[in-house]
């Protein structure tokens, strides 16, 4: 219906967060929710060292890049009112990266954006296909790209 979430099918993600994303979605009057396992009330589980390091300095990059004070960017688990979505076409992304530019066009775009806390855990098993350091410079590229792109968002520049 009204809203779309991205969701981890690794089993990372908490699914009752959705529930939140949700009711501030749809009652709330968001267009868009941003989980952040980097918040004071977030439960974040078996986050690993390496992991965590380069996120925190992505999401700072970010967060500079874009003027905003979303500090957890790439965490892909955020929820969107569906009819906000096309007005961030064309997307252009093919892998991973597509969860930073959906959400850097809805910063860009200045939609109203709210950031929770959520919970997140290590998978328990199987490994990810995601190799942490491809997708920093994918993400990286990604976001300079959005960044720059004058004929899509010239209110940026």
């Amino acid at each position: 219906g009204a809203v779309v979430a991205l969701v981890m099918a690794d089993g990372s993600d908490d699914p009752r967060d959705l529930v939140v994303y949700y009711d501030l979605i749809v009652n709330g009057g968001f267009d868009a929710v941003f989980g952040s396992r980097f918040l004071r009330e977030s439960n974040v589980t078996q986050y690993p060292l390496m992991k965590r390091i380069l996120n925190r300095i992505g999401n700072r990059l970010l967060q500079i890049l874009f003027s905003c004070s979303f500090n957890d960017l790439t965490n892909a688990f955020k929820a969107y009112r569906k009819e906000n979505l096309f007005d961030i076409q064309p997307l252009e992304s093919e892998g991973f990266d597509i969860t930073i530019e959906i959400s850097l066009g809805m910063v860009q775009k200045g939609f109203h954006i709210k950031q929770v806390a959520v919970n997140w855990k290590e998978r328990s098993a199987g490994a990810s296909k995601m190799k942490l350091f491809k997708a920093c410079r994918l993400y990286l590229a990604r976001a300079i790209e959005l960044r720059f792109k004058r004929e899509t968002f010239p209110g940026m520049l």
